[in-house]
């Protein structure tokens, strides 16, 4: 699962009237190259690994990123394997429900997806159109592409967004990012993190104010001493939680895998292991992650 922040990237630069940088991250096995001019940042939330943005933001809303994620059940797998598993589970409406568990996106219009054979993989690829509704902002309306890259053992998101009257604007510079993501190796060993899984929930943003920690499957938080919404939700250890708006996990649900700053009504949840965690299920968790960043961004 993604862990602490991950230092020691490789930035490397072209010469020309302007610059492009290459982000080489060997930790997480990948290496991107940005448009020229774009500011790039490592590491700019708990869960992606580096964000890229449009020196014209500020008129387009233009940004991309890239997150990674461990996924132990396919680390035996072959690539064959892999692709076989991904094609059997990956449809319009996996990539849905991937955007509608994203707090504060709505009207989520699926319009073009498909698969690309990349340096010997599949990839999967979505653009999609939703509203971001920000409570106390204007509702904004973003177009997104998101690829899905995924090898023996880990997968990885390259997302790029923008206004949807500006995303035709952006789409040579999105094409930039998405030609030159290339991943560095093809299968990675999966450790597990030591020590005990467990969610903790907090009554306030930014893992503020009262918290409880959730050690085991719960199917009635307020039983367990916790009422009310999370303001934030925070993960320790490999497992991917399951967190529900009903008891006994009912009612609108989410996956999550690790810390998130978004709020949600909690009253149950379960832990996933990671061996059961197919890669449709990481599809949506790691998928939904790059959204929600770019909603945060608008």
């Amino acid at each position: 699962m993604l862990r602490l922040m991950i230092s020691g990237f490789a930035i490397l630069c072209v010469a020309g009237s302007a610059f492009a940088e290459t982000v080489r991250d060997s930790e997480h096995h990948f290496k991107v190259t940005a448009p020229s001019d774009w500011k790039v940042e490592r590491n700019p939330s708990d869960d992606v690994q580096v964000s890229m943005t449009s020196p014209k933001a500020d008129q387009t809303g233009g940004i991309c990123n890239v997150a990674t994620e461990a996924h132990p059940k396919s680390a035996g797998m072959s690539q064959a394997e892999v692709d076989q598993s991904l094609a059997n589970e990956i449809t319009d409406d996996a990539w849905a429900a991937s955007f509608k568990s994203v707090i504060f996106i709505n009207h989520v219009v699926i319009e073009k997806s498909g698969t690309q054979n990349i340096h010997g993989h599949k990839a999967y690829y979505v653009v999609v159109s939703f509203n971001s509704i920000t409570p106390g902002a204007p509702i904004v309306p973003i177009r997104l592409k998101q690829y899905l890259h995924a090898i023996p053992g880990e997968a990885f998101w390259v997302t790029c967004s923008s206004l949807q009257s500006a995303f035709e604007e952006e789409a040579e510079a999105f094409q930039t990012v998405f030609d030159s993501f290339t991943i560095l190796t093809d299968r990675v060993a999966v450790s597990r993190t030591p020590g005990i899984a467990s969610l903790t929930l907090y009554a306030r943003e930014n893992f503020g104010g009262v918290s409880h920690v959730v050690t085991q499957s719960t199917p009635d938080l307020a039983l367990a001493g916790w009422r009310g919404t999370a303001g934030s939700i925070s993960v320790t250890g490999d497992d991917v939680w399951q967190v529900c708006e009903g008891t006994n996990y009912g009612g609108a649900c989410r996956l999550v895998s690790t810390s998130s700053r978004q709020s949600a009504d909690v009253k149950s949840a379960r832990r996933l292991q990671p061996a059961d965690v197919s890669l449709a299920v990481l599809m949506q968790t790691g998928g939904a992650r790059s959204a929600g960043l770019f909603v945060t961004h608008h």
